[in-house]
């Protein structure tokens, strides 16, 4: 399975992406809300419907699989089942996949995806207890999408204070739970992650997993990562 995964588009779309190769999935891993609407859920709702389907119905895959973040409050506004008549409203229920706490089975591989965070209280999809939140993934699931990095190496960490703003330290963001709970599920193979932009890039192995955080802004919303190209079948 070919997959493109971007995330923390925050508006915007990775560079060049009218041009890329097909691919089986594309895996968004939250924050594509305009930072300047994202506590407006009308105009959050008016971008997905306009921009955002546009991008969809567009992209040269066959399913495009989305998992919300913390910039993304219209998510948590309207509830799942709105989010999912809207999609099939617009008749893309069958291309947009959207994934809140639940599995998606495509090309012989089973997605989870999951929005929750940590540290950021007065933010979209935060909760008191991961560990609780992440006991739900599902143990079948071979593909985990989150807008949260695990504590992992430097998947979660963020740049020194000499490369971007207001960082006087680098310090790693990512979650000791679902580090935790990746090691429980058997049969994980990937780990698509965001939320901390400037966090490694290029895959980092946890267990039999490859885990890879795939923001494509920095921490100053700059855009300057690529999306990240998987092949499932050249996996190690």
């Amino acid at each position: 399975m070919k997959i493109f995964a971007w995330s923390d588009g925050h508006g915007e779309f990775p560079h060049k992406w009218e041009k890329e190769e097909h691919v089986d999935v594309v895996i968004i891993a939250g924050d594509i809300v305009p930072l300047h609407i994202q506590r407006d859920p009308e105009s959050s709702l008016n971008w997905f419907e306009s921009e955002f389907f546009d991008y969809v119905r567009k992209v040269n895959a066959d399913k495009v699989i989305l998992v919300a973040g913390n910039h993304d409050f219209m998510f948590e506004y309207f509830d799942k089942s709105f989010i999912l008549s809207e999609i099939k409203m617009h008749s893309l229920d069958d291309k947009l996949i959207y994934l809140q706490d639940d599995m998606y089975e495509y090309g012989g591989e089973k997605f989870y995806g999951t929005p929750w965070i940590a540290d950021l209280r007065n933010w979209a999809f935060y909760a008191e207890d991961l560990y609780e939140k992440f006991s739900h993934i599902q143990t079948g699931t071979t593909i985990l999408i989150t807008h949260m990095p695990p504590h992992v190496m430097s998947v979660g960490s963020t740049y020194p204070f000499d490369d971007f703003k207001g960082y006087p330290q680098e310090r790693n963001y990512g979650s000791f739970a679902l580090a935790n709970r990746m090691t429980e599920l058997p049969n994980l193979k990937l780990n698509f992650c965001g939320h901390v932009h400037t966090g490694t890039h290029g895959g980092v192995k946890h267990g039999n997993c490859t885990i890879y955080n795939v923001s494509i802004k920095n921490e100053d919303y700059d855009n300057v990562y690529n999306q990240t190209y998987v092949d499932t079948e050249e996996l190690i």
